[in-house]
């Protein structure tokens, strides 16, 4: 139902409306704010997103993004998201894209209908490179210098001017710099889930081996 609710909010607007409608705030705790090129105030549940909106999380802050093709991106505390582009037609969803910026924080990300088809039509841009998505839900976390990403359905490809690599369900990769490949693929064990999870849910523990 959701779905179809976002889906007729976006087919009623008009055809500006409809070039920058990307979704709107399912959740927010804490200190989060939005800026949409004139000045960050505070985010509020319900309030819509458009591109290049900015959202930035404070301490203890966190917010939960539903776009438009019913996507969601769940923002840990201490970081950024900003909506670079996001074209999405329902009665077309497989022709869209979408192109966001997440820095810092720890993340959540689970795939719309825009991310169903073989394209990689959905696109993050983090610290030290991109995340091409397909159909896809992902975690990633800093762990200090390092951008550590885990896949837990679907595919990805993580990659930089340095190189690339794919990742199946189960596996994480490490980035480390914007001009060193992304580590090989590896099966992540319990562990590793457990501390990204947290992180994702706010709790900001540090890795320990």
């Amino acid at each position: 139902m959701k779905y179809l609710i976002l889906a007729a909010v976006l087919f009623l607007t008009t055809p500006a409306q409809a070039s920058e409608f990307a979704g709107y705030v399912r959740e927010v705790s804490g200190d989060v704010t939005i800026d949409h090129g004139a000045g960050a105030k505070s985010l509020h549940k319900g309030d819509d997103i458009a591109i290049n909106d900015k959202i930035t999380t404070a301490m203890g802050g966190r917010t939960k993004i539903e776009f438009a093709d019913g996507a969601e991106l769940v923002l840990a505390q201490k970081g950024s998201v900003k909506i670079d582009q996001y074209v999405y037609d329902p009665k077309k969803p497989h022709e869209g894209k979408a192109e966001m910026t997440v820095l810092d924080s720890a993340f959540s990300f689970t795939g719309g209908w825009m991310d169903k088809g073989d394209k990689s039509d959905v696109k993050m841009n983090l610290n030290f490179g991109t995340i091409g998505i397909r159909g896809t839900k992902i975690m990633r976390a800093m762990n200090g210098k390092e951008c550590w990403i885990y896949l837990q359905s679907g595919k990805i490809d993580v990659y930089n001017k340095s190189g690339k690599v794919s990742l199946k369900p189960g596996e994480g990769t490490i980035m480390s710099g914007k001009t060193k490949a992304p580590a090989a693929p590896h099966i992540w064990p319990k562990k590793e889930i457990a501390w990204i999870s947290a992180n994702v849910a706010g709790e900001a523990k540090e890795w320990k081996p």
